[in-house]
């Protein structure tokens, strides 16, 4: 049974309340033929490698806090005394390290997420019961995060669950029980966008990821992909 002919993706109507016109992008990508690297993958990743260092060297930490997608998502940490650590990812490639997970389907999510800068998770799909839903936290929600560690919900947090329990959050990441393994074949990848980034940036990020996996898996087929607006 395909588990995604079930709804894919709803929003709550506290996620709206509280952070009216922000975006959340749902990809959902099946038949999928993971590896751990592809050399057609490869040829990607190092354009966008290369692409990230010629358009940001010489930016200081400072300079890149400024840029309109990082500033508004530091505006979001900000309310939780944090900053938004893709920044540091973004650093990281400027600085000469390369793009590296082990497994095609997280390299590609990985480019996508630094090209563009959009918080990006990725979930197994036969690990989801459906439909998954956007909703904000208050702080008494469990969790087990990626890591195995026992998280309990930021109150106030963006976070997406499903029929289990959550999968992940914006300041507390993914889940370990859906998490992409080297064997995925169906994955669904979510975004979370604050209210000053354009519905139609996330939708081109989304085709991104698409693009990439597409590299590595010819065969592979795009289920499903929408942007939902907070309203």
């Amino acid at each position: 049974m395909n588990k995604t002919d079930e709804i894919v993706f709803e929003t709550d109507s506290a996620w709206a309340s509280k952070y009216p016109n922000a975006k959340a992008g749902v990809l959902v990508i099946k038949n999928i033929e993971n590896s751990a690297s592809h050399p057609e993958l490869d040829k990607l990743r190092t354009a966008v490698e290369n692409s990230v260092r010629e358009q940001y060297q010489g930016f200081s930490r400072e300079d890149l806090n400024e840029l309109p997608i990082i500033k508004s998502y530091n505006s979001y940490y900000k309310n939780f005394g944090k900053t938004y650590h893709v920044r540091a990812q973004v650093e990281s490639i400027i600085n000469g390290k390369p793009l590296s997970s082990g497994s095609a389907v997280l390299t590609a999510m990985f480019m996508a997420e630094v090209k563009n800068m959009l918080l990006t998770a990725g979930h197994d799909c036969y690990r989801l019961e459906f439909p998954v839903r956007i909703t904000v936290g208050t702080g008494i929600e469990n969790f087990t995060d990626i890591r195995g560690a026992a998280k309990t919900a930021v109150a106030g947090d963006m976070l997406m669950h499903d029929k289990e329990g959550i999968i992940s959050s914006i300041l507390l990441g993914p889940d370990s029980r859906t998490k992409l393994t080297p064997s995925v074949r169906e994955v669904l990848f979510a975004v979370y966008a604050p209210l000053e980034i354009e519905k139609s940036f996330v939708h081109a990020h989304l085709k991104d990821i698409e693009s990439y996996v597409r590299a590595f898996s010819p065969d592979s087929t795009t289920e499903f992909l929408d942007v939902f607006v907070a309203h």
